[in-house]
């Protein structure tokens, strides 16, 4: 079972300090405006990389979701 754009979201974020928290939403968002599941999945994954130093377990979260993102 998948898990939805606000869900995904709602998830996320929990894992980031609220001060950062717009900043990894502004980055999320960039996957949803992506035209086809080849662009999203090469945009995911670039964003996954810049969150994965300071935000390891939402870039873990993120590259979990992979799928679920990418269906279109």
């Amino acid at each position: 079972m998948g898990v939805c754009r606000v869900h995904l979201m709602r998830n996320l974020l929990a894992t980031v300090p609220k001060g950062q928290a717009e900043m990894v939403a502004a980055l999320i968002r960039t996957l949803f405006a992506q035209t086809n599941a080849d662009k999203t999945r090469a945009q995911l994954r670039q964003v996954a990389t810049s969150l994965e130093r300071n935000f390891p377990k939402a870039a873990e979260l993120l590259l979990d979701a992979e799928y679920d993102v990418t269906a279109y």
